[in-house]
């Protein structure tokens, strides 16, 4: 499975991200709506991620400017999956995936963030890669999917252009 999804993700170049909250927001949903592009590095090892989109608030008419890179490494035969923040090419680990089933992997532990555990799932959705977090803590609770395509959008994409299966 691993080699499908690092694959796979080698070919991105859009992404949808939705952030559904349960608590203490009571069902507050936010999205973002962007360009994926992935590079490999020398070492071979190592895909980056950049993602460039834009922030649909709920209520709101504005969009802000949104941008991540995700590092996906192979490691002795393993995906690990890290952040980085700066966007200088210094990335902080998130997690380590370990199969899950035929189509999908999960973090082998979650990540820790002061009282806040996130654990990932990553699965193959037709010619889709989605990432899927579930989030839990003192002050945290929530679940976001981000789902990579291998197709661009065309123009900045609108709030109504997501799909409902994005959710």
């Amino acid at each position: 499975m691993m080699p499908a999804i690092w694959n796979r993700l080698n070919c991105v170049r859009s992404f949808t991200t939705v952030v559904h909250e349960t608590e203490p927001t009571d069902g507050v949903t936010r999205r973002v709506v962007g360009h994926a592009q992935p590079s490999l590095e020398d070492d071979g090892q190592t895909l980056r991620v950049a993602e460039n989109g834009w922030l649909y608030l709920p209520g709101s008419t504005r969009t802000l400017a949104t941008s991540n890179v995700y590092c996906w490494r192979v490691e002795a035969g393993q995906l690990a999956l890290s952040y980085d923040r700066a966007q200088i090419g210094r990335s902080a680990r998130l997690v380590v995936f370990e199969p899950a089933s035929a189509v999908g992997l999960q973090s082998a532990s979650p990540h820790c963030c002061g009282a806040d555990r996130y654990y990932a799932h990553v699965t193959l959705t037709g010619e889709d890669i989605e990432l899927r977090w579930h989030v839990v803590g003192t002050a945290k609770n929530y679940i976001m999917i981000t789902r990579y395509r291998p197709h661009t959008l065309q123009g900045q994409a609108t709030v109504s252009s997501v799909s409902a299966t994005d959710q």
